[in-house]
């Protein structure tokens, strides 16, 4: 005969159980997105207010039967998840799939399902008891990062310019063809070079990765002696996760060709700078040989001039003397005026008298000279033996080529401008 059992005994015990279930259930909103309880026999199906709040759909939204859940499948999961679910409860196993439902806007919902058979005392299947997840982030993500990995493959695997990878210590874990080509390195072998032993920079400074993976610089030139000779690369360095190690890529261009160009380009303007230097010398001396020329040729006009006025000109004036009543002194002054202006102006005249270019004939010069020394018509041809008609026509000519036109200018003045100082025209 059994004991009866105690009412409060009951009611704690009943109490319990019932806390107990609380946390459970607390534990298992914690956990999952939702869940569900599906009457095998008569098709019902209890869910948690999470899976309408996963469909998008206010509390109770999703009529509780397996007939309305399985309206929401995917077209192209529903054969699928139905004949996992029904070999499940055939043979009292567990169920776990992934599919997508539909939500009340339309979109689909990635969601992961995990449930188990339950069955009564004959081991018949009586109830479904599983969960749900939402796992279209974790789907997105997991797509993201194959994406991800199949491009870092394509650009570096098939990159035709070098491609490494450099861990946080230095040392290559990877590395292309080309790569691997210029360096001289055995894919056996990475993991064991470090990229300091083979990359040197162009400038003063730290390699592109340094010790600790700290990054010194985005892009830098570096030289790599191969065996065809030195190699100049423009390395750029970008930091990246691969499998979750923490490195950094070089991508390197090779610029051995443009540092060649440089080089001539620079040699070639050295030379030119250099013929430049050269030339402003030659120009420099020419301008000092010319100076100098200017100078000994002023220096020999001042010579002739001293030796007219010392030698010369104190013969013609004795002469001029013993001449003074006859015609004749009228050459003996044109003479001494035709010298002293030439030893005056040894050239073109300059703008104070005659102008460059006015070519006189030797029998105008001779006349010009009279009429400056202040002789008259009819002197001078006396002292020419020509008819002063003559004498006339030969000023018209001497006036035209001074351009002397009208009576306002006389010839006489215009050509006393020319008298040498210190001699009158008289």
């Amino acid at each position: 005969m059994t004991s009866p059992v105690d009412p409060a005994e009951s009611e704690r015990r009943l109490q319990k159980a019932t806390e107990t279930a609380l946390r459970l259930k607390a534990l298992i909103d914690a956990i999952v997105d939702a869940y569900y309880d599906w009457d095998i026999c008569s098709g019902a199906m209890e869910c948690s207010e999470q899976f309408d709040k996963l469909l998008g759909l206010p509390p109770g939204g999703l009529p509780r039967t397996l007939e309305a859940w399985a309206a929401l499948l995917h077209p192209d999961d529903h054969g699928r998840v139905m004949r996992l679910l029904a070999a499940s409860v055939a043979q009292r196993s567990n169920f776990a799939t992934e599919y997508r439902l539909r939500r009340s806007e339309g979109s689909y919902v990635d969601v992961e399902d995990r449930a188990c058979i339950l069955t009564d005392e004959s081991g018949e299947p009586t109830h479904l008891v599983g969960t749900v997840r939402d796992v279209t982030q974790e789907r997105l993500a997991i797509q993201a990062l194959r994406d991800t990995q199949e491009l870092y493959e394509t650009l570096f695997r098939k990159a035709a310019d070098p491609a490494l990878r450099v861990d946080r210590q230095g040392c290559i874990i990877d590395a292309n063809r080309p790569a691997l080509e210029l360096l001289g390195l055995e894919r056996d072998r990475l993991g064991f070079a470090r990229l300091a032993d083979h990359m040197v920079p162009e400038a003063e400074g730290e390699p592109p990765v340094e010790g600790g993976g700290k990054r010194r610089r985005d892009r830098i030139e570096v030289r790599v002696d191969t065996p065809d000779g030195v190699r100049h690369l423009l390395v750029s360095t970008v930091p990246c996760r691969v499998g979750g190690q923490e490195s950094h890529v070089l991508l390197g261009t090779d610029v051995t060709a443009l540092k060649e160009l440089q080089a001539a380009l620079e040699a070639s303007r050295a030379e030119l700078e250099q013929k430049a230097q050269a030339l402003q010398d030659t120009n420099t001396a020419l301008r000092v040989l010319m100076d100098q020329r200017e100078a000994d040729r002023r220096a020999l006009d001042e010579r002739v001039a001293a030796n007219m006025r010392e030698l010369v000109l104190p013969i013609l004036e004795r002469l001029r003397r013993s001449l003074a009543s006859r015609p004749e002194r009228a050459h003996v002054d044109a003479l001494t005026d035709t010298l002293l202006h030439v030893t005056q102006t040894f050239g073109p005249f300059d703008e104070s008298g005659l102008p460059a270019g006015a070519e006189f004939t030797r029998r105008e010069t001779e006349i010009a000279g009279l009429v400056r020394s202040g002789k008259s018509t009819a002197e001078i041809a006396e002292a020419l033996y020509l008819a002063p008609s003559t004498v006339s026509f030969h000023r018209r000519n001497i006036r035209r080529k001074l351009k002397l036109h009208g009576r306002d200018v006389r010839l006489v003045d215009r050509l006393a401008r020319q008298a040498p100082e210190g001699r009158s025209a008289g």
